[in-house]
């Protein structure tokens, strides 16, 4: 499972490979696992969402009635390459098609993503874009239960002041049948419902059950609990935070689902109480979720960040800074021409068996490196699977011994190439 590619590398080769039509976009690829023919494969996931910027025409039926919607996802193995040194996909085209069944999508039409920011109006007279099909187009009816049925004079002249827009009252292919879908942006959504909890800057796709759902981490935060050292996150400060609801969006109809996953956070069993039909226990989440549950990457740097201080428990050696660690740093714009910058290592996930365990697991991972030294001080692993989920271990090496770390590494492997 040595992951061989990265989502900046592989967002530009799906765009190029897989986006099929100009009005269909990447926004971003998701990392995750799947169980295929029972063994574990890290997947790298993108859903093929619909840029209404990007269309040929943009009249307001074709924007709000005709091309309505994104569809299916691109996806393969972090691991494989082909000859022509592409990637490997285990689910591509139009419609998508999968060499696995865990990929294989029955509802592959996208409503609902990150960048569905407009209303549209589904079921009425006029054809709705399904996906293109060689020189012809293919269209479809929406049968969902997503949005409002516009059944009424009423309705109609409520949305069009809403939406300042003229056409969807005067329309005749709007019926007393259609549904006008809006608040489809899947982050404009949640905050809807639930504007006190903080969300992850990196909501994922998975497959699940022959449909596509997006998951978004979701935090209780303040930067008022006592004697605690705050940190920035998202240009926001915090001293205390937890990763206390995962939520689930259809991608379909739009449905959310909000699941308490931490039973000791006193701010979500404050908010449970004062809304006790929004959230339910984690238990009731469906196993064909469960098992794409990832520990969050924003809260596992604000550890890591943290953990290079505090990880000293001598108190004369933590008041001289002595071991102080650092996360290394790496370098960034390898263009031609242009001079590298420099950033901080993110986490990364990767398949792996722990050592001392039986078995390989899902992890995320951060190394430390001494303060102002380029060899490795040790490593952070995040747990995600089964009931490890949330487990937090940190490997020390030992001080006496030179574990080369990425910028000894680097050159070394650059040189060996060349």
């Amino acid at each position: 499972n040595v992951r061989l590619w990265d989502r900046e590398q592989l967002i530009s080769t799906f765009s190029q490979i897989q986006e099929i039509r100009t009005y269909y976009e990447f926004v971003s690829v998701d990392n995750d696992r799947y169980l295929i023919n029972d063994e574990i494969r890290q997947i790298m996931l993108s859903p093929r969402e619909l840029a209404s910027e990007s269309l040929p025409n943009r009249s307001w039926i074709n924007e709000k009635l005709s091309f309505t919607h994104g569809y299916g996802v691109a996806g393969g193995p972090v691991n494989q390459v082909t000859a022509e040194g592409l990637p490997v996909l285990f689910v591509k085209d139009l419609p998508p098609k999968s060499e696995v069944k865990q990929l294989s999508v029955n509802r592959p039409e996208i409503y609902y993503g990150e960048l569905t920011n407009d209303y549209v109006i589904v079921k009425t007279k006029s054809k709705e874009f399904d996906y293109p099909k060689g020189e012809e187009n293919v269209y479809t009816t929406y049968l969902g239960r997503g949005g409002v049925k516009i059944d009424s004079l009423l309705k109609r002249l409520f949305f069009a002041i809403k939406f300042n827009s003229l056409k969807l009252f005067l329309s005749n292919d709007v019926t007393s049948e259609s549904r006008i879908l809006y608040y489809r942006n899947i982050k404009e959504r949640v905050e809807k419902i639930a504007p006190f909890l903080d969300l992850d800057r990196d909501p994922y796709a998975v497959v699940a059950d022959n449909k596509i759902y997006w998951i978004y981490d979701a935090y209780t935060k303040t930067n008022s609990y006592p004697y605690s050292q705050p940190i920035s996150l998202n240009g926001k400060s915090v001293n205390y935070i937890r990763n206390s609801v995962k939520i689930v969006i259809d991608a379909y109809d739009g449905s959310i689902s909000f699941y308490q996953i931490d039973i000791d956070d006193p701010m979500i069993r404050t908010y449970a109480k004062i809304f006790p039909d929004l959230f339910q226990p984690i238990s009731k989440m469906p196993k064909s979720l469960v098992s794409h549950l990832r520990y969050p990457e924003d809260i596992f740097s604000l550890q890591t960040a943290i953990y290079t201080i505090y990880h000293m428990d001598n108190p004369q050696i933590f008041y001289n800074k002595e071991d102080q660690w650092e996360i290394p740093t790496i370098s960034e714009g390898q263009k031609q021409g242009t001079t590298d910058t420099v950033a901080q290592m993110g986490p990364r996930h990767m398949i792996m068996k722990l050592p001392g365990e039986k078995k390989e697991e899902y992890i995320l991972m951060l190394p430390f490196t001494p303060r102002g030294k380029d060899n490795l001080s040790a490593w952070m692993v995040a747990r995600n699977d089964g009931d490890s989920y949330g487990k937090l271990i940190v490997y020390r090496f030992p001080k006496q011994k030179l574990i080369f770390g990425h910028s000894i590494l680097k050159p070394k492997q650059e040189k060996f190439q060349n």
